[in-house]
């Protein structure tokens, strides 16, 4: 997906996901994908570096 640059699972099945400066995913989007994909969504929190 253009603007990610990285992404990561941990053993919690808690997804990170790194994008560019340009790109911002909406809790709506996020939550979509996952569960269009048969995956669980919970909740999303955002933090900036």
């Amino acid at each position: 997906m253009k603007g990610v640059k990285d992404f990561e699972v941990d053993t919690d099945g808690v997804l990170l996901v790194t994008t560019d400066s340009s790109t911002t995913l909406s809790k709506a989007f996020v939550k979509k994908i996952l569960l269009d994909n048969g995956f669980d969504y919970k909740g999303m929190t955002e933090q900036s570096d």
